[in-house]
């Protein structure tokens, strides 16, 4: 994921989930790529995503 994220040139990644699932993908990814995390779930009604080709 690391290196499909990062070919892609991805600089920041919002991961949301109501369990303790998504705990290690996180510590995977948060040293190369800038993570956040919403305060609460259902914290990115208004989040834009933008694709690239």
């Amino acid at each position: 994921m690391l290196g499909w994220l990062t070919e892609r040139q991805v600089e920041v990644v919002v991961m949301e989930a109501t369990a303790d699932y998504w705990r290690g993908v996180y510590y995977l990814l948060q040293p190369q790529l800038n993570l956040a995390l919403p305060p609460r779930p259902g914290g990115l009604t208004n989040l834009q995503v933008m694709q690239g080709g």
